[in-house]
């Protein structure tokens, strides 16, 4: 970039006007450098979010997506005398990547470092409207804003001075003793705090900035900086056409994870699924619903969350997980089933005296994450729903589809059954 081409003549400006040695204003000119191209790439990523609107029974056929933009008007950035020309790139190089316009005041001590960087912009190719530099006295332009230092004697008193102080910028800490580190980053308030460092230090990305009236709440730290350039809109669609899981896929599903132990029960995902298709078969249950006991879990293996999180109180929300995927291509019937079979063991808890009991530990432990046991009011009407006996039908055979080396048909056989519910579907 230009600036790396013209190090000599930028680090002499700055040694010139700041007085600062030539080996330091290299090195601010390679920062400098650095956060530009840091900053460049940011503007290439797109931090915008996709959600799921029909993830829940309460949604829709929508999708919601968020996206950032500039923030209407001038961003005024006015910089200090310290590292002259980063300080000033600190400021504009997140504002021009988020595409704003800038009105700089560099410090008058300083202002030819910021004038020439300016310069530089403009010959790559920056349009002139989108930074402008005003240079002048800040009394003349501006109020002063700052807080003397007091000495005390004791670590306490310098907590009770800090928090009374209306600026909250940065502050560096001398001690080795952890416990006095840590009571100083959890109390003291403020945007940096730093160990037997100088008050400010950062690098280009890590963000810095004050709280209270220092800052007005802005981060410096190129990502941090350029989220405070923008706005950030939602917009949502409707979403009639979805993604829909083939049978192969499902296939790729349980070969990938379907060896994955099974939230802390003696089987895998994979056993613990074909043991419920066989529990189903067993007593008789429609195509539909033997679908469903083979696929109720079949949102652990698309939300991965490591081995029990229950243990760390984690409720993936598994019944609701595949049935986006799974409602282009398979009826109420099983996708029903799928989505009450959680809230079945909450209403089984109220109904059956001796069904609580008949939990595992890691039921138990879900079933507060879940919600909990149903009110007899709560029960009444959950028993109302469509599916609800399926769905109840099911979770009993969930409970006791955790048996150790049990016998059950292989993989294909079930997706046999699940292809033959999807036929049904698609001609219905």
């Amino acid at each position: 970039m230009l600036l790396r081409e013209r190090i000599e003549q930028a680090s002499d400006l700055i040694s010139l006007g700041s007085g600062l040695s030539k080996q330091d204003s290299r090195y601010e000119i390679g920062r400098v450098a650095d956060l530009f191209r840091f900053a460049s790439f940011e503007a290439l990523r797109d931090d915008g979010q996709s959600f799921l609107c029909d993830l829940t029974p309460h949604g829709k056929r929508r999708r919601a997506f968020s996206q950032r933009e500039p923030l209407a008007g001038v961003i005024v950035a006015i910089t200090p005398f310290n590292h002259p020309m980063n300080q000033v790139a600190h400021k504009v190089a997140p504002a021009i990547a988020t595409n704003n316009r800038v009105v700089l005041k560099p410090s008058e001590k300083v202002p030819l470092s910021a004038l020439y960087l300016a310069d530089l912009l403009y010959e790559a190719g920056l349009p002139a409207p989108m930074l402008q530099v005003l240079t002048g006295d800040p009394r003349e332009i501006a109020d002063e804003l700052g807080v003397a230092g007091h000495r005390v004697r004791h670590a306490r008193r310098c907590d009770s001075h800090q928090q009374r102080t209306p600026f909250g910028l940065s502050s560096c800490v001398c001690t080795n003793r952890q416990d006095a580190i840590t009571r100083f980053i959890n109390e003291l308030r403020v945007g940096t705090v730093d160990v037997w460092e100088v008050p400010g230090y950062r690098i280009e990305m890590t963000p810095f900035g004050g709280i209270k009236d220092s800052g007005l709440g802005y981060k410096e730290g190129v990502q941090e900086a350029m989220k405070s350039f923008t706005n950030l809109k939602t917009f949502s669609l409707p979403w009639e056409q979805q993604v829909a899981l083939s049978l192969d896929d499902i296939r790729v599903l349980f070969e990938r994870h379907g060896s994955l132990a099974y939230s802390g029960e003696p089987v895998t995902q994979l056993e613990h699924a074909l043991q419920s298709g066989a529990l189903a078969e067993a007593e008789g249950a429609s195509d539909e619903l033997v679908a469903a006991a083979f696929l109720h879990d079949l949102g652990h293996l698309l939300n991965l969350q490591g081995e029990t999180p229950t243990e760390r109180g984690v409720d993936d929300l598994h019944q609701y997980f595949a049935l986006p995927f799974l409602r282009p291509v398979l009826s109420d019937a099983v996708l029903e089933p799928i989505r009450l079979h959680v809230d079945a063991k909450r209403c089984l808890c109220a109904i059956d005296a001796t069904y609580f009991g008949q939990l595992s530990a890691d039921s138990v432990r879900s079933l507060q994450l879940q919600g909990g046991i149903f009110s007899r009011e709560e029960a009444q009407a959950f028993m109302q729903k469509p599916y609800a006996e399926d769905a109840m039908r099911l979770r009993r055979w969930d409970d006791r589809a955790k048996e150790q080396d049990r016998a059950t048909p292989g993989i294909d056989h079930y997706l046999a059954v699940v292809e033959r519910a999807m036929r049904a579907h698609a001609t219905a």
